[in-house]
């Protein structure tokens, strides 16, 4: 449930940062493209913007609005804050292991329940907080 929040929540700034770059493009251009933009820029764009977003959101100690509203939070596995390097960590490899479904496979199958994202990154997805959070 938290990652189609995440989703929904990220789709309006992403496409403004498009937007954004996209005039841009056609303001500083001379010739007749509209701004349009070369699709690797967009895909690195759509890349950096979540990668920061996910990084920002998963370490010391702070959650994304979905994570917030459905009581969820990433712990290092001590119990500890996540650093920024390990949520990146966990980020980079999050992606392709939620698009090839991997993660679901791992979740089932393993005592502890723990995706590939959270071994490798060395976290865990906990509910509930034991502090509070404002």
């Amino acid at each position: 449930m938290a990652m189609v929040y995440e989703t929904i929540l990220l789709v309006g700034p992403i496409f403004f940062s498009i937007l954004v770059c996209s005039l841009f493009k056609a303001y500083i251009s001379n010739d007749n493209s509209e701004g349009t933009l070369h699709p690797v820029f967009v895909q690195l764009l759509v890349f950096f913007l979540t990668a920061g977003y996910f990084t920002w959101g998963w370490s010391n100690n702070r959650v994304t609005l979905p994570m917030k509203t459905l009581n969820l939070r990433i712990v290092s596995r001590s119990g500890g804050s996540v650093t920024t390097g390990s949520a990146f960590v966990r980020f980079l490899i999050a992606v392709p292991s939620i698009l090839t479904g991997i993660w679901l496979i791992s979740a089932f199958l393993r005592n502890d329940g723990l995706c590939p994202q959270d071994i490798i990154s060395q976290t865990m997805l906990v509910q509930g907080t034991n502090e509070s959070t404002s």
